[in-house]
């Protein structure tokens, strides 16, 4: 993601390790070059043109990235997107 995570807030939780989330850190989307940028681009511009669903990576349930989690994540579930600031 262009040297930066991405905080992602859903409308309705998913399963993450076992337990509903609401809230995650996205690390990677699996798809294209394109796609990944396009994404980012749109959600750091508050944009969204995107609709479908992705295959990405977070943090696990207690937000450690050196513990990738793929899941999937329908665009429409995503309630807000923002930057995460170390």
């Amino acid at each position: 993601m262009h040297k930066h995570a991405l905080g992602v807030e859903l409308h309705t939780p998913i399963v993450l390790c076992g337990k509903l989330t609401s809230e995650l850190v996205l690390l990677n989307v699996v798809c294209t070059q394109h796609e990944t940028e396009l994404l980012t681009t749109n959600a750091l511009n508050a944009i969204n043109t995107n609709k479908g669903i992705y295959l990405v990576s977070v943090s696990d349930e207690v937000g450690n990235p050196l513990n990738p989690q793929r899941v999937i994540i329908d665009i429409s579930n995503i309630k807000e997107v923002y930057k995460i600031v170390p």
